[in-house]
């Protein structure tokens, strides 16, 4: 049985797992030379919050590792084209660059992963939707760290603020595909 509080906790540590994943592919290619690139992003997360949904799903599907894989070439494509973008055609993205690598690997690997969700019930299509606002508002959330030093001043506060406005981005990712993923599987009554 999969339950609201299992799924955003498997999610949270999904989250939590990606934004390590993400911190060691920076200095994994930083130390080997690679610059100015932001796809490790979309790599970490997506290998973070990716196998933490399979491992939630798996106990009430027979949902195979694609899903995994879904995740990771969603969430990697959009970043690596953008950043190729940058390197070779000189077009700058500014500010926004992570929220459109977002929104775009968000529908991605919600496409993605439908295919997987196909199988089992014909809502899959809803889950394209459920990744769309997830991964958007999660980000938003997370990205709202840039607006802490204007609302706080102690720098301790803002230290632990920042810490939980990052770990709440999986609490809200959660939530959100949660309100979704009720109403395309058949779970049992939560």
């Amino acid at each position: 049985m999969l339950s609201k509080g299992k799924w955003i906790k498997a999610i949270a540590i999904g989250w939590l797992s990606g934004i390590i994943l993400v911190l060691l592919l920076a200095m994994l290619f930083e130390g080997t030379g690679i610059h100015n690139m932001q796809f490790f992003m979309g790599t970490g997360m997506g290998a973070g919050v990716g196998f933490m949904q399979w491992r939630a799903l798996r106990k009430i599907i027979a949902i195979n590792k694609n899903w995994i894989l879904a995740a990771i070439a969603g969430m990697s494509i959009p970043f690596l084209f953008f950043d190729l973008l940058q390197i070779f055609a000189g077009i700058k993205l500014g500010p926004n660059y992570i929220l459109y690598s977002v929104c775009i690997a968000a529908l991605l690997t919600g496409i993605l992963q439908s295919f997987t969700l196909k199988k089992f019930t014909p809502a899959a299509n809803l889950w394209i939707v459920a990744n769309i606002i997830g991964w958007i508002a999660a980000t938003l959330t997370f990205l709202s760290i840039n607006y802490t030093k204007q609302v706080f001043s102690n720098n301790m506060v803002i230290f632990f603020v920042n810490i939980a406005v990052m770990l709440a981005g999986g609490f809200v990712f959660g939530f959100i595909t949660w309100m979704f993923l009720k109403k395309i599987l058949p779970l049992q009554k939560q």
